[in-house]
């Protein structure tokens, strides 16, 4: 696959020491790109959580391009992963609970992801979603986060209005994969659950959603 910064492939060891499947990101040619999946490269490399794709190895090419593989994630956006097996609301909110463990370990790390969209996470084989791609992730409070990457539909307010992003940005987006996660439009919520929770959960979203910090 391929996105606004990177390729992605499917690729496998051709060394003969053993068997393995890997997803390869690679960039090659503009050296704002490059710089961006060293950096990458470079966060990925320190983190260890079980519901964060981690880094198996990465290089440069012979051409000058920039590599770096990570585990091959074999499955499905969290939200498609949801709605193909038909998971009921407790099994949706355990998935959005275990990603939220993998954000708030970042943040404890003083990272902030900035791109956190259902496209962004992945649900393996083992039913264990996965969080990937940090690929404009920041420092919190870094002054270099001002620099207008986002994806649209999912920015937060400050990103938009190119503003430097926060922890409430991360926020603000998993609000966003919540309510994707259960076909929120508007009032409507598309997965049947109780009414008190339905409520609870339309009034996180909002929170989460809001365009101002109470």
């Amino acid at each position: 696959g391929s996105g606004g910064m990177a390729r992605v492939y499917r690729a496998e060891r051709a060394d003969g020491a053993y068997t393995q499947e890997v997803a390869l990101k690679l960039v090659r040619g503009r050296d704002d790109l490059l710089a961006r999946l060293r950096h990458e490269r470079h966060i990925v490399a320190g983190l260890r959580h079980p519901h964060i794709v981690s880094l198996v190895d990465g290089g440069d090419t012979d051409d000058g391009g920039v590599w770096f593989a990570m585990p091959l994630v074999d499955g499905d956006t969290i939200d498609r992963h949801a709605d193909a097996r038909q998971l009921d609301w407790r099994a949706r909110l355990h998935l959005f609970d275990e990603t939220c463990a993998a954000v708030e370990y970042a943040h404890d790390l003083g990272l902030i992801h900035r791109d956190l969209k259902p496209a962004n996470i992945l649900v393996d084989p083992l039913g264990l979603p996965r969080l990937l791609d940090f690929g404009i992730a920041i420092s919190d409070g870094d002054a270099g986060g001002n620099d207008h990457a986002l994806t649209p539909g999912y920015a937060a307010p400050e990103q938009l209005m190119g503003r430097a992003a926060s922890v409430a940005s991360d926020i603000f987006q998993l609000g966003l994969v919540l309510r994707d996660l259960f076909h929120v439009d508007g009032k409507r919520i598309g997965v049947a659950m109780p009414r008190a929770a339905a409520a609870d959960l339309a009034a996180l979203i909002t929170r989460a959603t809001a365009s101002t910090r109470a």
